[in-house]
């Protein structure tokens, strides 16, 4: 893996022993090195990465920061997007992987999974649980129509294990199963690095920019 500059989602694999804290007994190591995913929220410091670590159940969970100078390797969702689930031991999210990975449920958009799915899949350490979803991204840089999104949902719904899928525009993301809510007047919660907030069309800024 060659280091890049880590984005939101992305996995990071770390030289643990430069951190200024500790961390939790329950990290696992990986032969001295620790994996964890990048946060929205910005670090305190523009040499750092803001991340977070995690366990095996889900209440194992600490956001650090991590200098990027420690950073060993990143690996994208869009990278796993082809990855093989098959050794997961979920064989409904490996059959949910297979299913969106060889359709064109996403279109031209880069889209890969993430959370529990994608941790194991990149860290290759044991995350995924029997009543685990499978959590995916889409990088939805372009505006979704309503139909589109309505039939994405759609097909998601379909799939063996429940799909939890989160558009990543330019403004932040947003929850594909709200964004596919057919309803008049509607906001949807935007999910950006300065916290939470609602809107009615998280790609308005960008389009009156481009157009």
């Amino acid at each position: 893996m060659t280091p890049r500059q880590p984005r939101v989602h992305d996995l990071i694999r770390f030289d643990a022993d430069v951190l200024d804290v500790a961390l939790p007994a329950w990290v696992t190591r990986d032969h001295g090195d620790v994996w964890a995913v990048v946060r929205r929220q910005a670090a305190s410091r523009p040499e750092a990465v803001s991340a977070g670590v995690r366990g095996r159940r889900r209440a194992e969970r600490k956001a650090i920061e991590v200098d990027r100078g420690a950073v060993r390797g990143v690996v994208t969702p869009e990278s796993l997007a082809i990855a093989d689930g098959s050794d997961l031991g979920h064989a409904g999210i490996a059959a949910a992987l297979l299913a969106i990975a060889t359709s064109a449920l996403f279109g031209d958009r880069p889209w890969g999974p993430v959370g529990s799915t994608g941790f194991e899949l990149a860290s290759g350490l044991s995350a995924v649980h029997a009543d685990s979803d499978l959590d995916v991204v889409v990088r939805a840089d372009r505006r979704i129509p309503l139909l589109e999104a309505l039939a994405i949902q759609k097909a998601l719904t379909d799939l063996p294990c429940r799909v939890d899928c989160l558009l990543e525009t330019p403004s932040g993301g947003i929850a594909l199963a709200e964004w596919a809510t057919d309803s008049g007047g509607r906001s949807v919660l935007l999910r950006t690095a300065d916290g939470p907030r609602l809107t009615p069309d998280p790609w308005a800024s960008v389009e009156r920019m481009t157009s």
